[in-house]
């Protein structure tokens, strides 16, 4: 089953890859001809597009080696942390560029969102997003202690035995 899980999440990082390099990019470039406010960010947007993306990279990752962990029964040891913390910090980066979504709205002139509901809508976006990363993140951070707490109660049963 592991095995097969791995396989999904290769596959999963080569779709990325693609979305990456050929669909972010060109999506961008279609909505930028028909919305000013997507012309107005439209490198910020590529360049946040395909950051965001390699996140999402950094957690397939990450989940694939402790999936190898999980298989080897070595999960429960200290070279696991590395790879939680990756996705930790992947998360992080996300609600980070998240939140400079939101904050790029303030820097959109009037000629370009006169109504200024394009720019609200981002700024929205941008709050919610930001939110959801930090509980994500704090979610994992906790994941994390319980990894530890189980991993020393692990060495801990091996001494006694």
């Amino acid at each position: 089953m592991i095995p097969l899980l791995t396989l999904a999440l290769a596959l999963g990082f080569v779709i990325c890859v693609f979305a990456q390099i050929v669909i972010v990019p060109g999506l961008i470039a279609d909505e930028a001809v028909h919305d000013p406010l997507v012309a107005y960010f439209r490198m910020p947007f590529t360049v946040i597009g395909v950051l965001g993306i390699a996140c999402f990279q950094v957690v397939l990752v990450s989940t694939a080696m402790l999936l190898t962990k999980a298989w080897g029964d070595a999960i429960f040891s200290r070279r696991a942390f590395p790879w939680v913390d990756a996705v930790i910090g992947a998360v992080v980066v996300a609600a980070a560029m998240s939140f400079a979504v939101s904050a790029m709205q303030l820097t959109v002139p009037a000629y370009v969102d006169p109504e200024g509901m394009g720019s609200l809508g981002l700024m929205l976006a941008g709050g919610a997003g930001t939110a959801l990363g930090v509980c994500a993140a704090l979610v994992l951070l906790v994941m994390r202690g319980l990894l530890r707490r189980a991993m020393l109660l692990q060495e801990e049963m091996a001494q006694v035995v």
